[in-house]
């Protein structure tokens, strides 16, 4: 007999080791499962992992359905129909109870959050009136917010993970030509062309100032204890910017990778091209950028240029 709780602790020491998943989504796994159990109770999750019946299952959904968004649900759900396949494959138990669970959840196509053209606007308004503050005073702040305008200019002008721009190294990037290497947390690499001059400019303006910094370091952007600047950093400067900015909403990385993808639709990219730009497996992934209705018709066509008869 496997108890429940240890049937979450193998299936997770799976997911990391042979799987190898990221330590975000085993994170999310992790959280998944903890509320589940928390919800079936002690005396439920330290019972054989067989007696998890297709009722408590239906249960908990409904009490998902109570506090989360849909999306949420159906991440939440589809944790649990991976642990009891895991555990089915390796006979821990003899049949996953969603065999016997027919329950579709949708989800509404949202638009992903995207900011506007006049918040990002005053978004580098602000970084900029703070580096006129500190100009001329030698001092490390000022060549600090020279980062801080490089790394987000970086964000809008290639739609890059925040993760991406973090580990990003020197030699992944040529500031001559525009071209950067970008590498998922996967490890897939594709490479992004830079059209925005501004971003080029900024980006030359903070190798300048951290020049015998980057001397003897391997990445591209450096903290001040000379490590890798983290993703943390990252967001607390949008965050710190936006608000110096008048920007009334919390904006984050993944807001600036949504609008650079939306404005690449809106442009008359094709599809894949977009695809390929953000690094998405799956062009599912891309086509949530492509709810309204004029982006909407543009993307169609590319798809069904590419693929006539798929769609006809």
């Amino acid at each position: 007999m496997m108890t429940l709780d240890e049937a979450c602790t193998k299936f997770l020491a799976y997911c990391e080791n042979e799987k190898k998943l990221s330590k975000k989504t085993l994170s999310a796994y992790t959280i998944d499962l903890r509320q589940f159990t928390n919800y079936l109770g002690e005396e439920k999750t330290n019972s054989d992992s067989n007696d998890v019946k297709k009722e408590p299952i239906n249960e908990y959904i409904d009490f998902l359905y109570e506090k989360n968004k849909d999306k949420t649900i159906r991440r939440k759900v589809a944790t649990l129909n991976a642990l009891f396949a895991y555990l089915e494959w390796k006979d821990i138990i003899e049949i996953s109870p969603f065999r016997r669970i027919k329950r579709v959840i949708e989800v509404k196509n949202t638009p992903p959050a995207t900011i506007t053209q006049k918040e990002i606007n005053n978004l580098f308004k602000a970084a900029e009136k703070e580096l006129r503050y500190f100009h001329g005073k030698e001092t490390y702040s000022y060549r600090a917010i020279l980062r801080d305008i490089a790394s987000m200019k970086l964000l809008f002008a290639t739609g890059a993970r925040v993760s991406e721009i973090c580990t990003l190294k020197k030699d992944d990037i040529d500031l001559s030509t525009g071209e950067v290497k970008l590498i998922s947390p996967k490890g897939e690499e594709r490479m992004v062309k830079i059209s925005d001059k501004s971003a080029i400019t900024a980006l030359r303006a903070y190798a300048d100032a951290f020049q015998e910094e980057l001397s003897g370091w391997e990445y591209f952007f450096i903290n001040k204890r000379g490590y890798i600047l983290s993703e943390q950093s990252i967001r607390f400067l949008l965050v710190k910017y936006a608000n110096l900015g008048g920007i009334g909403r919390h904006i984050t990385p993944h807001m600036a990778r949504h609008t650079h993808a939306t404005n690449l639709l809106e442009k008359g990219r094709d599809i894949q091209d977009v695809q390929q730009q953000l690094g998405h497996s799956s062009i599912t992934s891309t086509q949530t950028y492509t709810t309204e209705e004029q982006t909407y018709d543009k993307a169609i066509k590319a798809i069904a240029k590419k693929h006539p008869r798929r769609f006809f």
